[in-house]
């Protein structure tokens, strides 16, 4: 039998051993077929994702339902009010059942940055607000920017540092005094950077400027 060149079985291996990209980013991809009634198996619901309450990993999720004061997880659809989307996921800190605290609710993979990539962005509508939304790279939590507004937020932030590398990206909300939560949607990697946001000394001068170009006009 021939024997295999070196640098053939070195460039096998290197495929091999290559992490998958990320995943079902936008939670379109569910497999309902193999989903009961108002629950069902996280790797079935979210597939690509894990799913954690207060840092303990959890092997169902809800399914167009969930609890009112316990750490929720929950997928909505098919045909949910969105435009666009068949599904639409959520989820919520709460309760925890057994312990009597607050415990927050994150969900994870891991993956390959995309080479090109410079930002991350996503939509999410977190209530009260979106200070209890985190966002993490290898434990590293990124800085977000609120880039647009509408039925959902879009935020952005740098991942220029991980871009061709293997990591976890994690999204997590809580814990906070009340239940806190909201929905995410459509996460994305971009080859776009973030956009530069105006120091506040710059809105302070544009700000003095328009206030004499106003004093200049009236006289």
């Amino acid at each position: 039998m021939r024997n295999i060149p070196t640098c053939l079985v070195q460039l096998l291996v290197a495929l091999s051993c290559r992490a998958a990209l990320f995943k079902n980013l936008d939670f379109q991809s569910p497999d309902i077929s193999k989903i009961r009634g108002s629950e069902g198996l996280v790797r079935y619901i979210i597939p690509g994702w894990s799913l954690q309450y207060g840092g303990i990993d959890q092997d169902i999720m809800a399914y167009n339902g969930g609890c009112l004061i316990c750490p929720t997880a929950t997928l909505y659809g098919p045909d949910v009010p969105r435009v666009g989307d068949a599904f639409s996921f959520a989820m919520k800190s709460g309760f925890l059942l057994g312990v009597g605290t607050m415990a927050a609710v994150s969900i994870y993979q891991v993956g390959e940055v995309p080479e090109s990539s410079k930002s991350i962005r996503f939509e999410a509508n977190m209530f009260p607000s979106g200070s209890y939304l985190h966002v993490s790279m290898d434990g590293q939590e990124l800085s977000l920017i609120r880039t647009s507004n509408g039925d959902l937020f879009r935020y952005e932030a740098d991942i220029s540092s991980w871009a061709g590398k293997t990591g976890e990206l994690r999204f997590t909300v809580g814990p906070g005094s009340d239940l806190v939560g909201g929905t995410l949607a459509d996460i994305e990697f971009s080859s776009s950077p973030v956009p530069a946001i105006p120091e506040p000394s710059t809105w302070a001068l544009l700000a003095t400027g328009l206030a004499a170009l106003g004093w200049a006009t009236r006289n």
